[in-house]
């Protein structure tokens, strides 16, 4: 549900990784500031989650699986822990600032052929804010870094073709 637990300061993990949940809603985790841990439920059954939905945690590890097919604006912004995010294939939208203000961030694997097209835009580096740093690395399929550093320009410096890669 939307803002389900929005807030609450004395939550510290959150395990879904039993459960049926297709979507995690709109703000359902937002400024869970304790939070340092997350298990998700199969691709199998997760499909979205929403806006807002985990952003202001602490978790240092964001390993989606396969079959989540939308991340919303802002899903995991604000998290000065956040170091390591798998996304998978399977997602279809990944707006550009899911990740804002995630100083700590220091590998993102994404499984996508090409960036997403609003990762394109020539502000990206006003989108991202802190989280473009001299230590991200941005790790893409094998063989599509040179098309990334082409169609997402402001996130050049930072590709690197990935192969198989772990978090």
């Amino acid at each position: 549900d939307e803002c389900a637990f929005q807030g609450c300061a004395s939550l510290t993990s959150i395990d879904l990784s039993n459960t049926q949940v297709a979507t995690i809603g709109a703000h359902a985790f937002d400024g869970c500031t304790q939070v340092n841990e997350l298990a998700l439920p199969s691709g199998e059954w997760l499909r979205s989650i929403d806006e807002a939905a985990l952003r202001g945690t602490q978790m240092e590890v964001a390993d989606f699986p396969y079959g989540l097919m939308t991340i919303g604006p802002l899903a995991l912004a604000q998290n000065n822990a956040l170091q390591h995010v798998r996304i998978p294939s399977s997602v279809t939208m990944l707006p550009a600032d899911f990740v804002l203000d995630c100083p700590a961030l220091q590998r993102l694997l994404v499984n996508l052929n090409n960036p997403p097209t609003s990762w394109c835009e020539s502000e990206m580096a006003d989108i991202w804010g802190t989280t473009l740093h001299d230590g991200l690395q941005l790790f893409v399929p094998v063989n599509r870094a040179l098309m990334w550093s082409k169609q997402a320009p402001a996130l050049a410096d930072y590709v690197i073709d990935g192969g198989r890669y772990d978090i």
